[in-house]
């Protein structure tokens, strides 16, 4: 394998692999709550992956469910304009995560909200065709006072306070109350800078890879890259590392592997090239020469071989 090969890095993992995020906040969510969304909703007891393969990577939460205290569920998907057709979207997560959850003799009390960014100020909550209902709860961040919030959580860290969780999930959320994307970059820039500044690690990596989810569309790689390096010292930041290691690994025998079928490809190749020619003492000596095989290799890929 060739040494300039980019096989994975910690850019590559803060900005494209969001699942090993989430996969690393897990029960970090568990007793919070939808308060910071302006939701009235019982607490968060659980939080897992639907395992649906039809997500896609860059949906954020609405490939994992929130498990609430009162028995019921909850589905979160980020919007930064209306579309109607993401009804389609919508009714296809529920439905399937309904498919798999729901027993047969059993209810299934499943929600899904849409939060929009701050460019949203507006947008219905149903569709409605003959056979069919689509109903969601939307959340309109641009109603939110993000200056204010951003300020009032400042202070609290300034002042050595402990964040309560409904102004740690704001943190998360906060660059998504601005309008436009340059704004939305600014406000994290100004939340990764505050977020740096809490004493308590758990809360600290909490928020910022909450963030680094939340926020996916909007960070750039250098944001992403200074909220890895913040994470290094965090539990958060063994499980990233952990996650590099077993994908470094991965990638490594697969292209190995990769790299021996093509070898053997071109083995055969060379061996039915050889026999159809009439070079039958080459092919023998090449089975039993290794030396030998690489040069005959070498002359067949650039077709310096000929027939006798």
């Amino acid at each position: 394998m060739s040494e300039d090969k980019d096989i994975v890095s910690e850019k590559d993992v803060a900005h494209n692999h969001t699942d090993i995020l989430l996969k690393a906040l897990g029960n970090e969510y568990n007793n919070k709550s939808f308060a910071a969304y302006g939701l009235d909703l019982p607490k968060i007891v659980n939080f897992r992956p639907t395992d649906l393969p039809i997500i896609v990577g860059k949906e954020r939460f609405a490939d994992h469910v929130f498990d609430l205290a009162d028995g019921s569920h909850v589905i979160v998907d980020y919007e930064s304009r209306y579309r109607k057709k993401n009804f389609i979207k919508y009714g296809n997560y529920a439905t399937r995560v309904l498919e798999r959850d729901m027993q047969d003799d059993e209810g299934y009390d499943l929600r899904f909200i849409v939060v929009y960014t701050g460019d949203v100020d507006t947008a219905p909550t149903e569709y409605s065709t003959n056979c069919l209902t689509i109903k969601v709860e939307n959340v309109f961040l641009s109603k939110l006072d993000g200056t204010g919030i951003y300020r009032e959580i400042c202070d609290k860290i300034e002042a050595g306070e402990p964040l309560t969780d409904v102004e740690q999930m704001q943190m998360m959320i906060l660059p998504l109350t601005e309008r436009g994307a340059e704004a939305k970059v600014r406000m994290a820039d100004m939340i990764i800078e505050a977020a740096k500044k809490i004493k308590k690690n758990e809360v600290k990596s909490f928020v910022l890879s909450g963030l680094s989810i939340a926020a996916a569309g909007y960070l750039t790689e250098t944001q992403d890259a200074r909220i890895l390096e913040v994470l290094k010292m965090t539990r958060i930041g063994e499980m990233i590392r952990k996650e590099i290691d077993e994908e470094v690994a991965k990638r490594l025998l697969e292209e190995r592997a990769e790299e021996r079928a093509e070898v053997r490809r071109e083995t055969t190749g060379l061996m039915k090239f050889l026999l159809s020619s009439g070079r039958n003492e080459d092919a023998l000596r090449a089975t039993q020469d290794e030396g030998y095989l690489d040069k005959l290799l070498a002359d067949y890929r650039a077709g310096l071989l000929v027939a006798k």
